[in-house]
């Protein structure tokens, strides 16, 4: 005999039930002594459930528990950004990787250092020509101008560092006060 769905039925609260399921499981309680079994024991089971006692957390509960709650979000964050890191770090690794197996393969040592030595050269090259721009600019602009960039550029720089320096306090603070 098929007990579905009437033990879920008898472990359901049976107001929920409709008028023809409550119907269904009470012909079926008849014949099955099984279900009534099942029946009777839930039944005491529910009894002694109500008149256990409520036991209260200990004193501090909800504060071990907020701190904890803290202290798990701590953590998470710090496993998400390893992973983001060693995600990075990772893909970072495996380019390189493509680049070192590419040129191994197709390309000669020769040819290696030629490209250090022009990216050196370029490198060095750009550099000179940023210093040149500077400099011509410094000396075809007038001085009022200049000074306003330079500190433009310097407040800028100040704003930054100060954003910088609030966003690592603040995520220190949160810290603090999640402890």
């Amino acid at each position: 005999m098929s007990h579905q769905p009437f033990e879920t039925w008898l472990l359901e609260d049976r107001r929920s039930l409709s008028e023809e399921e409550q119907q269904n499981l009470q012909q079926h309680l008849e014949r099955c002594s099984d279900c009534r079994r099942l029946e009777a024991k839930w039944q005491e089971v529910r009894l002694e459930m109500r008149a256990a006692p409520m036991v209260a957390p200990r004193p501090g509960f909800s504060r071990r528990f907020q701190a904890g709650m803290a202290e798990r979000r701590v953590r998470e964050q710090r496993r998400q950004a390893w992973r983001v890191f060693i995600a990075f770090g990772s893909s970072a690794a495996a380019v390189f990787a493509g680049f070192m197996i590419y040129a191994f393969f197709f390309s000669t040592t020769a040819e290696w250092v030629q490209s250090v030595v022009t990216l050196l050269s370029t490198t060095v090259g750009a550099a000179e020509t940023t210093r040149s721009l500077v400099s011509t600019w410094m000396q075809f602009t007038p001085f009022s101008l200049n000074l306003t960039v330079w500190i433009t550029v310097g407040v800028t720089f100040c704003f930054l560092v100060l954003l910088w320096v609030f966003a690592i306090w603040r995520t220190s603070l949160v810290g603090v006060i999640n402890k």
